[in-house]
């Protein structure tokens, strides 16, 4: 019989994991490329520090902007569908149940956020689970009786750095709550969210908190240091330091990069601190460099992270966004109109002179420019010969032809034609056959990215209703106004 690990060797195996997969990332060059991906977004495309004047047309910001409100603009709408011809209107309950409590705990606000990530950088992550503002206690699971065996779906929807969502004091409610990708570390060996061994939640917390937080062990959170700082609280102006300056000026804030691992295999979680002082040296505690020493995953579903996935690339973890295979073409034509602007700005008059036969008042007049203007020649010189204009320098007509080549492979690439953007093109506007047409083969891609997202919205859903079976042990209200009311 294989002994069971010690809880220094799963802390060794967890650290060794995490550390493992932030050097995968870090390999295959995932962070930076999701960062220029928010800053295309962001209007973020030049080098700030340039010479020149440099301008920036966002075709990334509209077309995302007619991708995100096809898929997440208003609340869904949640159908519940019953296996058992008795549970039929139980079935009805639990889909309004549902539906009222995404409504009223505003869970599209943070669904929202997550189907941006999902759009910019090819997915997004969910964290649904069950909070108590009760710290320090543990939740008591009560096994509950249920009473509707059935599946959830998405009918009928309406068209159209991380936030932690408060519980008020003696509240219990579930959460769903949007999670960075940045924040999210999974296992490097996985070609799937299915097939990972592990998964991992990272978050930054001030040292003085994680101190005083009574959910972790007395002695590994007095062992806690900081490891990074905010580059906002120096007393001495700027941390982020200045000319002159080797080092940033250290902040009064420590932060501290807090791990909550998920063994899926293990079916537990555990949380550590990563890169600190913590847990690095044993000293014979059960707890043994853990926070939060592993226990079983008290939901039913197992982890809570939902992960939304665009168009999947094979046998690769992360999928592709919508931006990546624009990115080349935004920044080219950001380049583009850049040269037609400086071309633009060589278009000045100019005019040249033969000394001695202009004043300083003819000079001036020369230079002047009001209309119809008089400039006197000295002695009797022919003006024709005196005074003649320079060659202006245009743009060269070929740059409007790669602008608008440029702009339609964007438009081929990403299914967003400039009809879908509200700026229809004077072909478009010759016959309405034409525009359905076009608006026909963006509705193809937008179905198929509204299937993604409602795949995600249904195990969202699913996860909800089986945490309210699960923890729900009091009563709750909730209007229900569409069920079918029976004759007498």
């Amino acid at each position: 019989m294989a002994k069971k690990p010690t809880q220094k060797q799963l802390l060794d195996r967890a650290r060794t994991e995490v550390h493992r997969s932030k050097k995968w990332r870090q390999d295959q060059n995932h962070d930076p490329s999701w960062r220029s991906f928010i800053d295309l977004y962001h209007g973020k495309h030049w080098n700030a520090e340039g010479q020149t004047d440099q301008l920036v047309v966002n075709v990334v910001f509209s077309t995302i902007n007619v991708m995100a409100p096809a898929v997440a603009m208003n609340n869904p709408r949640f159908v519940v569908n019953a296996r058992k011809i008795d549970s039929v209107d139980k079935a009805g309950v639990v889909a309004e149940v549902l539906n009222y409590t995404w409504q009223r705990n505003d869970f599209q606000e943070e669904f929202r956020l997550a189907v941006l990530d999902f759009l910019l950088m090819g997915h997004g992550w969910v964290k649904v689970g069950y909070r108590t503002s009760k710290s320090g206690i543990k939740q008591v699971v009560v096994d509950s009786d249920k009473s509707v065996d059935g599946e959830i779906g998405v009918d009928d929807r309406e068209s159209g750095c991380e936030s932690e969502q408060i519980v008020r004091p003696g509240e219990s409610r579930v959460i769903l709550e949007r999670i960075s990708p940045f924040n999210m570390i999974v296992d490097p060996d996985a070609r799937h969210p299915r097939e990972a061994r592990w998964i991992a939640q990272r978050t930054w917390r001030p040292v003085a908190d994680v101190r005083v937080d009574e959910r972790y062990s007395d002695t590994q959170r007095a062992r806690v240091t900081g490891s990074h700082y905010s580059p906002w609280d120096s007393r001495e102006g700027d941390a982020r330091g200045g000319e002159g300056k080797e080092e940033p000026d250290r902040g009064e804030m420590s932060y501290c990069e807090i791990v909550e691992f998920y063994d899926i295999k293990a079916n537990t979680v555990g949380t550590f601190a990563l890169g600190v002082d913590a847990g690095n040296k044993s000293d014979g505690s059960p707890d043994d460099g853990w926070l939060i020493k592993p226990e079983e995953i008290e939901y039913g579903f197992g982890h809570p992270f939902v992960m939304l996935r665009n168009y999947e690339v094979p046998d690769q973890m992360y999928p592709m966004g919508d931006v990546e295979q624009i990115e080349s073409l935004q920044l080219e034509l950001n380049e583009t109109r850049t040269q037609m602007l400086n071309f633009r700005k060589k278009y000045r008059r100019g005019y040249a002179y033969e000394k001695g036969t202009l004043d300083e008042e003819g000079i001036q007049a020369l230079e002047s420019e009001e209309d119809n203007i008089l400039v006197p020649v000295l002695e009797e010189n022919d003006p024709g010969k005196v005074i003649a204009a320079l060659p202006v320098e245009g743009t060269p007509p070929e740059f409007f032809d790669q602008s608008a080549m440029i702009m339609g492979d964007m438009d081929l690439i990403s299914g967003v034609s400039d009809y879908a953007r509200g700026n229809p093109q004077q072909n478009i506007r010759r016959s309405a056959t034409e525009a359905a047409m076009i608006q026909d083969a963006a509705n193809a891609r937008a179905q198929d990215r509204l299937a993604r997202v409602e795949t995600a919205l249904s195990e969202c859903g699913e996860r909800i209703v089986t945490l309210l079976q699960q923890f729900m042990t009091g009563s709750e209200a909730a209007r229900i106004t569409s069920l079918p009311i029976k004759a007498c």
